[in-house]
């Protein structure tokens, strides 16, 4: 008798391979030398360098990497990880929604020199011991991926800055305070009318 993945899968008896938790601390360089994945979720919250740059502290960050060597002998970590987090937009101050969906790209390094030889497609990250927190490498690849002036994305009608649309609307009319500005160009047309 055959069986499908498929059908299998449709069967209300199935259910989906369980992710085990994500340690506390890693070792990057023995995980590489075994080709490892780490796949699982974290909490906003418990990232406090990150939170102080959010909204809410609400909400949790996905995360998928895989530790492994390439060709070039290069220990690494690479993978993804994903977030939907609360900023202030610094155009209304109002808060919005931002997507982080982050691509991991990191060579492992035990000496600073080792830097300078890592291809560009790689961002150094230097072990200077056996036990590294995995929330920390988290935490930097989150922070560097916050846009460092976030604003409403004016583009789209459904997230549209209220505030800066009322500003540029009343400076076209030329009345941001009540007072009707000059047109700088209204010398040169004078001059224009004149010759």
């Amino acid at each position: 008798m055959h069986f499908s993945f498929d059908r299998l899968r449709d069967n209300r008896y199935y259910s989906p391979p369980m992710m085990d938790p994500l340690p506390q601390y890693i070792d990057p360089i023995r995980l590489a030398i075994k080709f490892k994945r780490l796949s699982g979720q974290m909490s906003l919250g418990e990232m406090e360098r990150l939170t102080s740059l959010l909204a809410s502290t609400q909400g949790q960050v996905d995360i998928d990497l895989e530790l492994g060597i390439d060709r070039s002998k290069i220990r690494n970590i690479r993978g993804r990880i994903r977030a939907n987090v609360t900023l202030v937009c610094q155009r209304c101050l109002q808060t919005m929604d931002y997507m982080i969906d982050s691509k991991v790209m990191l060579g492992i390094i035990i000496e600073r020199e080792q830097a300078d030889q890592l291809p560009a497609k790689y961002e150094p990250l230097l072990i200077e011991s056996d036990k590294v927190s995995l929330k920390d490498i988290i935490e930097d690849e989150m922070i560097l991926a916050i846009p460092s002036t976030p604003h409403h994305d004016l583009s789209n009608d459904k997230e549209v800055c209220e505030s800066t649309i009322k500003y540029f609307h009343n400076d076209s009319k030329g009345s941001v305070d009540g007072n009707k500005r000059e047109n700088p160009f209204a010398v040169l047309a004078d001059l224009k009318r004149k010759n």
